[in-house]
Parts: C-alpha cells; structure tokens; sequence
C-alpha cells in the first residue's frame, strides 16, 4: 500500500486515484480520499494545493469521453515526468553550487510543475469537438445481478442507483441537444439539471420518461406487469412512445404505474419512505404474498429458493429489515409463518 504520509504535490498530481478524486472521476476515490485527508488533518493543506493546481486546468469545455480522458491523464503524466527530470537536474546542479536559495529553488520547481501542466493542457485542447464526432459513439452497458446494488454517475453528473437484477445502457458521448439511456429493473435517478438537453429514460412496455433535472425511482422489471415512476423532487413527463404527444406530468410525491397487459396509466401519491426504502438498505414487505416475499429475497441476497413442502404462510405479510443478514429474516419470517429452512451456499430450502 501507498505511503501517502510522503507524498509531496508532485506526488498526488501524478497519483491516478488522486487525479480521479480531484476532478470528480470516481465515486470511490472520492470517498477513500475524503476519508483519508479526515484521518490526516496535517496534510490538508498540500493536498488542496495539489486539488487545486489540477481542477485550476480546464481541459474542455464538453464532458470528455472515457478515451478522451484516459489520453488526458497519459498527457498529464508525461507532463508530471518532464518536469520531474527538470527537477532532477536543477538539484544536480545546486548540489554544485557553494550557496543555496532553497526558497528560491521551491518557487522554480513549483512554477516549472504549473507550467508543464498548463502547456499539457493547452495541448489537450487540439482535440476539437469535430475530432469527437467524427468517432463512432458506442454504448455502455452496466447492470447488476442478484444480491447486488451499484451506483453510477454519468458523464453529465446525473447519479443512478440500481437495485437488483437491473441494467442502464447509455452512450458514452452524449449528444449535444439530448441525453437518452435504456433502463429496466428498479432505480433511483438523481438527473444533473441541464435546461438544453432534456434527459429521457426508454424502459419496459416501450414507456419513456422525460425530465430536465429531477430526482425520482423508477421499476421497471421485464418479468412484471406494471411500470412504475415515482417522483421525489422535480417535475416530469411520461409518455407512451407510440404517442408521445399523449403525457402524464408528474409533481413531487405522485406515482405513475402502467398496465402493460390492459395498456392504461394510473396515477396516485406514494409514500417516499417505503417507494425508496430499498436505496436506504431497507427490506420492506406490505401485504405481500408468499411468492412476492421469495421473489424479493431471492433478488435481495442473490439465493435461489428450493421449496420442498410449501409452507402455511401468513398472507399479506408485512415486515420491515434494516441492512439484516438474510438468516436473522428467515428467523423473523417464520415466528408468523410457521416452517423450517436451511441455507446451503446460495440455495435456501423450505418446508413445512
């Protein structure tokens, strides 16, 4: 593990999980920098220097693709290098010398550091917006299996949090007049607010969701019946694709579900504690069915259920879990309904 207690700003500029951090790259950099700048309060200082000489470069003015920012970074390494071997030579040639300004020879290495990074980044720029366009845009894809949650920030900010067993493609440039991605599963969307490029999500039953920057969860699971869309802070449109001319808006707290089968809309007002209950970590069951309760769990821990003698269930269960192993629920669930079970890996066996 890196020694960061003896890094100098040199150092952090040409650390890769730093640069993530300072240009707000990477969730998880932010989080273990964030973390470990509160647990040394004494290098608080290089390290806003060092933030601060790389967010004080511009290097476009459009959101950079994942390979426009992977050349970046190898032009702001070499940069880093180049003056390095300045460095090197300058202590060279002071070794020489019989008298020292170390305070002068500090400010030099300092201005040569700025300097390669500024020439760096006026290098960057050659890269016009013609360049960009002219390479063929191509989709990302990230989803989630059983058992697994993942958040994701797009290349305008927006924030996306999946739940189980759910996928957003997007593009990995995304176009100057509109932002678009494909969505099925369940999902919060906390959308960057962009007034030129409204952004709109393409889901199950062909049903499209347009916002221009809002916040809200939506599900939308192939194997389910229903789409719903319920909106937390903000306002926006839904639409059948086939009509778009024909839309619901949605205000703060309104819920929008869609019969696939009957092909209509209902619209109604939720409860935000239990629509987003499952982004908090929280399993939350009401009136469910003893189908809907092994449905949930298996997404939830990502285990399959083998039922070997269905169970008296007590039907329209309700229960509520905060970050619980999925032992200590089983346990819960069958003090109201009464039957036996085992886990093996990732199997859970129920009987009477």
């Amino acid at each position: 593990m890196k020694d960061y207690n003896k890094y100098e700003i040199e150092d952090f500029l040409s650390d890769p999980s730093f640069q993530d951090f300072a240009l707000n790259k990477d969730d998880n950099a932010i989080s273990d920098w964030n973390q470990w700048i509160e647990n040394h309060p004494e290098k608080r200082e290089i390290v806003n220097q060092a933030k601060s000489l790389l967010t004080s470069v511009q290097f476009h003015e459009q959101p950079l693709s994942e390979i426009q920012l992977a050349k970046d970074k190898e032009r702001l390494k070499t940069a880093i290098d180049l003056v390095e071997s300045q460095k090197t030579e300058a202590l060279h040639k002071i070794k020489k010398s019989k008298s020292i300004n170390w305070f002068r020879f500090a400010a030099s290495i300092s201005i040569l550091l700025v300097a390669g990074i500024y020439l760096i980044s006026q290098n960057t720029a050659i890269f016009s917006a013609e360049e960009e366009q002219e390479k063929p845009i191509s989709w990302i894809s990230r989803e989630t299996k059983s058992g697994e949650k993942l958040t994701i920030t797009l290349q305008d900010g927006t924030k996306v949090k999946l739940n189980s067993n759910s996928q957003v493609r997007f593009p990995s440039i995304l176009a100057k007049d509109k932002r678009e991605i494909y969505f099925k599963g369940e999902g919060y969307f906390d959308v960057a607010k962009d007034p030129k490029r409204p952004f709109t999500i393409h889901t199950e039953g062909n049903i499209s969701t347009s916002v221009l920057g809002t916040s809200f969860n939506m599900r939308a699971y192939p194997e389910e019946n229903g789409v719903e869309v319920a909106l937390v802070e903000g306002k926006v449109k839904v639409f059948h694709d086939t009509s778009e001319d024909d839309f619901i808006i949605l205000n703060p707290l309104e819920r929008i579900l869609y019969n696939k089968a009957k092909n209509d809309f209902s619209k109604d007002n939720f409860n935000p504690e239990k629509v987003l209950a499952w982004s908090q970590g929280t399993l939350l069951f009401e009136n469910s069915t003893f189908d809907e309760v092994v449905q949930k769990l298996e997404r939830w821990y990502g285990v399959e259920f083998i039922i070997e003698s269905k169970p008296k269930f007590v039907e329209g269960f309700s229960g509520k879990f905060d970050n619980e192993v999925l032992e200590d629920v089983l346990i819960g669930l069958s003090y109201t309904s009464e039957f036996k079970f085992r886990i093996e890996k990732n199997k859970v066996y129920i009987s009477k």
